[in-house]
């Protein structure tokens, strides 16, 4: 941490973190039955933090620990031993922040996306095939494919990153919006003053201060229409976005092709979303999934 102008960056970072029928893993039809699954003994500790990947779920221990469940197949679910701070599971493999502020990932490595530089960084995003770093000093460094420029940041600050799948955002330390990489809309970034955002597929959602949601890119499904309303914490998935109210409350809108729409009742302290597949972290440190295919549900 580089004083008390990195302070805000951080909070934001830690706190938020880029399936019709729940299952539990263990269960009948759960993900430790597919052949290129790994079912994970999550113990009897609650989680802090849910990051949902391409059909992989990763979720980080109260303890610091890093376990993974759902599609194997590039060891997207086999995370490394230690003690972590923050994750972010991407299209085919998935990053985490440790205590030494170093960045550790795993999985898919076809682009160069699970090879971190070795340097400190103050919040890591994973995409679909690349990542990114946020340094103490507030610059983005970047890895993996750059076939959009979403792995070629400009040279500005940011205290906050998102990678989506072929572009990556930002938000500056004056708390504008930048944005890198794919732009086939050609829409520019929203003007203002922004608390949280998300890149996805081909659009992208943000807070603003005053706790209201906007979305732009394109919007086939409706996923750019943003509700009204205040919300905490806003997602975005392929052709889908979700916001989660002070009250702990999901609101989704776009594509409800995999149920995407069918929100938990329960109060959620936290939510994650990749392509179809949507999950949340319960206040009491348990993880409910209700969107995607497969359907994936954690439990301590």
């Amino acid at each position: 941490m580089a004083g008390a102008r990195r302070i805000s960056a951080l909070a934001i970072a830690a706190t938020l973190a880029s399936c019709t029928h729940p299952m539990s893993v263990g269960g009948d039809g759960g993900a430790e039955n597919r052949s290129d699954s790994r079912a994970a003994d999550f113990g009897n500790s609650g989680f802090t933090q849910v990051s949902v990947g391409m059909n992989f779920i990763c979720a980080l221990r109260i303890d610091g620990s890093v376990v993974c469940s759902g599609e194997n197949t590039d060891g997207q679910a086999s995370p490394p031993i230690g003690r972590f701070t923050s994750i972010s599971a991407g299209g085919k493999h998935a990053c985490a922040l440790d205590s030494e502020q170093e960045i550790s990932c795993w999985g898919a490595n076809s682009d160069g996306q699970a090879t971190p530089p070795t340097r400190q960084f103050a919040q890591v995003s994973a995409g679909n095939t690349h990542s990114c770093g946020l340094q103490p000093d507030g610059k983005v460094l970047c890895w993996g494919s750059n076939s959009y420029g979403e792995a070629t940041p400009p040279d500005a600050s940011f205290a906050k990153i998102s990678c989506g799948d072929y572009n990556t955002c930002g938000i500056r330390e004056d708390a504008s919006i930048t944005c890198w990489g794919w732009n086939d809309s050609g829409k520019p970034e929203p003007s203002g003053q922004f608390v949280d955002l998300s890149a996805g597929r081909y659009h992208n959602c943000a807070l603003r201060s005053n706790s209201t949601a906007v979305c732009w890119g394109t919007n086939p499904f409706g996923e750019a229409n943003a509700p009204d309303g205040l919300f905490s914490q806003i997602e975005t998935g392929a052709f889908i976005s979700c916001a989660l109210s002070g009250g702990g409350y999901v609101s989704c809108w776009g594509s409800n092709s995999f149920g995407v729409k069918n929100t938990p009742s329960s109060s959620l302290a936290q939510i994650s979303l990749y392509a179809s597949n949507a999950c949340g972290l319960l206040g009491d440190g348990r993880v409910e999934c209700w969107a995607g295919a497969p359907v994936l549900s954690l439990a301590p």
